[in-house]
């Protein structure tokens, strides 16, 4: 037989994390079926669901982000070294290299501002594709804003190692990481922010079997 009450904590992480405007419904119904006799096990696992989907819905912009600048930054660990050995980046920085100042300045910064929008891109694609929805407008306005900031915050970031000496050779590779990754992490949250997707305050889990 069930307990009286359910579990406070669990009641508490219902009550306090986001889960959607049927709140309310689907806190009644849980508690009814509490009290038909169903488990605290049962009543655990219904509020983890509806936590996790709520808080999918509601915060999917920053998971979206947390994921883009965790997978870029793995890109350029892993393939970075190896990219910038290969004959297209030769063939590009050779190129640059061969023509005068300012035009060389100009076409590396270039080539630079394009390598660093590329998760940029991928990120806005995945947000079009979970949302069905694709403006031209907002596509193009979330990646210029996000560009402007990545780079604002880039070269910000830069100027702050080279006056505090941080992000040298003893610096370790993690601090790093996360340093770099930064840039990338703020200007994907204001690209998809102006982009979408946004929480649907009309979804809500249901109760399992």
């Amino acid at each position: 037989m069930s307990p009286s009450k359910p579990p406070a904590l669990a009641t508490w992480l219902f009550e306090h994390l986001p889960i959607g405007e049927n709140k309310d419904a689907l806190g009644g119904d849980l508690l009814e079926q509490f009290n038909r006799g169903r488990s605290s096990h049962w009543y655990w696992r219904q509020v983890l669901v509806a936590v996790l989907l709520g808080g999918w819905k509601e915060w999917r912009i920053l998971w979206i982000a947390a994921g883009a600048t965790t997978l870029w930054i793995w890109a350029l660990v892993v393939w970075w070294a190896r990219f910038q050995l290969s004959p297209w980046f030769g063939a590009l920085v050779g190129w640059s290299i061969k023509n005068p100042w300012p035009l060389s300045t100009i076409y590396l910064i270039a080539i630079n501002a394009a390598i660093d929008i590329t998760p940029l891109l991928v990120a806005l694609s995945v947000c079009a594709g979970i949302t069905k929805r694709f403006n031209l407008r907002k596509f193009a306005f979330g990646l210029s804003a996000g560009s402007f900031v990545l780079e604002a915050c880039k070269w910000g970031i830069v100027a702050g190692l080279l006056l505090s000496h941080v992000g040298g050779a003893g610096t370790p590779n993690l601090v790093k990481y996360v340093i770099w990754g930064l840039p990338c992490f703020v200007a994907l949250l204001l690209s998809l922010r102006i982009v979408g997707p946004r929480g649907k305050n009309g979804e809500t889990a249901t109760l399992l079997v």
